[in-house]
């Protein structure tokens, strides 16, 4: 079936704005008079009186349009948002990840004895965000108490210690509070870009080849956010170290015990577990099965190798950062090695900046970072593992390793302009 507006290829599609303006002007211009059959004099210019009411009905239609527009797309896995995107992606076998506040640790300071209800307010200096305590608290005897507290919104609100001080609920006896820590930081709801992303990964999961299962079935656990699957199906242990007929997980983030439910569920039977993880007594995450029987499962969490550098520059021009040129550097840098925006890849985990498990620490490759700051010229970039003498090789890698880079590992000097 084909229409004007769509057909069973290319779905549906939204009648424009102009073309509905287009059509109520031609069938105004085209009323007749009943009585004499002669057509009226009607004034269509754009300034009148009745172009301007026929616009308010166009625009009005056109979001009845666009409201069914969206409605036809919420089946389609690549268009769909909002609550529909969140039914669909249920077939996968995923949710939305619901988004949850920052939650800081308080001290309370006043007079002993002094209860703080439950829910009462603090501020930062600025008032910008708010944090109510999570439990009812009562000042003890040496004139403080320590409880939680939830900032009223959800996100990644990061607050610096010692910031939040103002009280918003006046209770006699309590004087004083304090933020001391941060035990979680918050998360926004998952974005409709962001799910579908992972719901695209997901489509992975049902796979016949076993190893692209378990890939996707571990990118799609909480916190993940690198991947590699290496199997050794041989009889003999491998140049890697693999025993055989095992698979070896690299894993960064995400917790041990998810990691460890998603590779047992999706191993298949006769397969052993490579890794280094050291809980029950270095054999791995405990999981019993509905029969009753233990296995212990393993993946490698990769050995960091923190890194050195050494860069040397020599100002060029008036855009040199003067005041901040060190901390844009390092900040360039430290956003570059961690992937940058592609962190996990829509298609592989290669498909990012930086440098992966595994992957060794290439020289010439931190000069993108460097250079995305102006007003400078490189003179020299040295690196090497931490502690030992830096030069310009690059540095080796093992498969079970990741290099790390701190800002405190790295130094920059600035020389005079020649």
């Amino acid at each position: 079936m084909t229409t004007a507006y769509g057909n069973l290829i290319t779905g549906f599609k939204a009648k424009r704005l102009a073309d509905i303006l287009a059509d109520i002007k031609t069938n105004v211009e085209a009323i007749v008079d009943p009585a004499s059959g002669e057509s009226p004099q009607i004034d269509l210019n754009d300034g009148s009186v009745l172009s301007q009411i026929i616009g308010i009905f166009a625009e009005q239609l056109s979001l009845c349009w666009q409201g069914v527009e969206a409605a036809a797309l919420q089946f389609d896995p690549l268009a769909n948002t909002g609550a529909g995107q969140s039914g669909t992606v249920q077939l996968n076998g995923i949710t939305r990840l619901a988004g949850y506040p920052t939650v800081i640790t308080l001290t309370l300071t006043g007079t002993a004895g002094t209860v703080i209800p439950k829910g009462s307010l603090v501020a930062t200096e600025d008032k910008v965000y708010q944090f109510e305590t999570a439990d009812v608290a009562v000042i003890e005897s040496g004139g403080t108490v320590s409880v939680n507290a939830n900032c009223t919104e959800n996100g990644a609100i990061e607050p610096d210690t010692g910031t939040v001080i103002s009280i918003l609920t006046p209770i006699s006896g309590w004087s004083a509070v304090i933020d001391t820590a941060m035990p979680v930081i918050g998360m926004l709801d998952e974005t409709d870009a962001e799910l579908r992303e992972r719901q695209q990964k997901s489509t992975a999961a049902t796979a016949y080849r076993h190893i692209e299962a378990i890939y996707a079935a571990i990118v799609n656990v909480e916190g993940v956010t690198y991947c590699r699957i290496y199997q050794n199906n041989t009889l003999t242990t491998d140049a890697r170290g693999i025993p055989a007929k095992s698979i070896a997980a690299i894993v960064l983030g995400g917790i041990d015990a998810d990691v460890a439910d998603v590779l047992f569920l999706r191993s298949p039977a006769g397969l052993s577990y490579y890794g280094n993880l050291t809980d029950n007594t270095n054999q791995g995450i405990k999981i019993t099965d509905l029969q009753g029987v233990d296995y212990y499962i393993q993946f490698v969490r990769p050995v960091e190798v923190p890194i050195d550098i050494e860069l040397t520059i020599e100002q060029t021009d008036t855009t040199f950062p003067t005041a901040t040129y060190e901390d844009d550097i390092k900040a360039a840098i430290l956003a570059y090695v961690s992937g940058g925006a592609g962190a996990v890849g829509a298609a592989s985990n290669f498909d990012r900046d930086g440098f992966p498990p595994g992957e060794d620490v290439i020289l010439s490759q931190l000069y993108t970072p460097i250079n995305s700051v102006s007003g400078f010229s490189i003179t020299s970039l040295e690196i090497a593992k931490h502690g030992e003498a830096v030069g310009t090789a690059n540095i080796d890698i093992d498969w079970d390793e990741v290099s790390t880079f701190d800002a405190d590992n790295i130094t920059i000097t600035l020389t005079p302009a020649a």
